[in-house]
Parts: structure tokens; C-alpha cells; sequence
């Protein structure tokens, strides 16, 4: 994963972000990752899967379909 952009001013940065709330079990911790597995699966940092309604395809560049 890249945390560096190098900006430009002739060239238009784009910052693609999610924000979400979705329900998980009672100890899921924290969001480690998230798979782009149609509609996703979020994974906690206890290795914890849990599938959570999320349009991912602007996130990743793919089709997911």
C-alpha cells in the first residue's frame, strides 16, 4: 500500500475513501483489511471475516462483476 503521492499541478490528484458503519460480532476489533469480494469482506485484526454491503470497484479500479 502507497502512503507517499507525489502532487502535481498539472495533473488532478484523485483520493478515492470509504466512510461505513456495518454490524459485527461482539469482540471484532478493528478492521485490518477489507477483501473486494463483491460485496466485500471486512477482516479485524483477530483474523475475524465478516461481509459487509460495500461498493469496492471505485476503490480498486476493478469490475467486481
Amino acid at each position: 500500500m502507497c502512503t507517499v503521492v507525489e502532487l502535481s499541478l498539472n495533473k488532478p490528484t484523485t483520493v478515492n475513501y470509504i466512510f461505513g458503519i456495518a454490524p459485527i460480532p461482539p469482540g471484532f476489533g478493528s478492521v485490518e483489511s477489507i477483501e473486494p469480494t463483491g460485496s466485500g469482506i471486512a477482516i479485524s485484526d483477530d483474523h475475524t471475516r465478516v461481509k459487509v454491503s460495500l461498493d469496492v470497484d471505485f476503490l480498486f479500479g476493478v469490475d467486481m462483476q
